[in-house]
Parts: C-alpha cells; sequence; structure tokens
C-alpha cells in the first residue's frame, strides 16, 4: 500500500498548478517545486531485502502475485485521474 500511496502522491505533486497552454515553452509549476524546489520524476526505490526477519516469507508466487496487485491499483488510479 505505501508504494501505490507514493506513486499517487508523485502524480498529484507533478500536477501543474495552472493552466499550461502548448505554446507555453517554460516548465509550469508543480507542487514539487513548491516542496522541494525542482520537479520529480520518479521516486525513490525503497525496496529491501530482510531475510533475517523470521516473519519474512516472501516467496517467488508472492512477490510476483503483489507486484500485479501493486500495478493493478497504480493502473486504476491513473485512470481514474484521467478520467
Amino acid at each position: 500500500l505505501l508504494t501505490v500511496v507514493t506513486e499517487v502522491e508523485m502524480i498529484v505533486n507533478l500536477q501543474p498548478l495552472s493552466y499550461v497552454s502548448q505554446d507555453d515553452l517554460e516548465e509550469p509549476v508543480t507542487p514539487s517545486h513548491l516542496l522541494i524546489g525542482r520537479r520529480v520524476l520518479s521516486f525513490p526505490d525503497t525496496l529491501c531485502y530482510d531475510g533475517d526477519d523470521e516473519d519474512y516469507n516472501a516467496t517467488p508466487q508472492l512477490l510476483s502475485k503483489r507486484m500485479k496487485y501493486l500495478n493493478r491499483t497504480i493502473d486504476q488510479f491513473w485512470s481514474r485521474w484521467k478520467g
């Protein structure tokens, strides 16, 4: 869920704060400009391996299922955001 929220946050922070015409040569101001002073094009990779944790039971099948779920959730957000 954290990955989805992080990606949604990035998408929202990339949206221009005002109307942008096709002829505009300057980069539009976005919330990310106000927060960190520049446009953010990707978010940091926060994946980590914690094999020493007793509760860590990530199998290749579980990871694949989780990745499909995350991609589907992000795609649903994009379709709703654009629509």
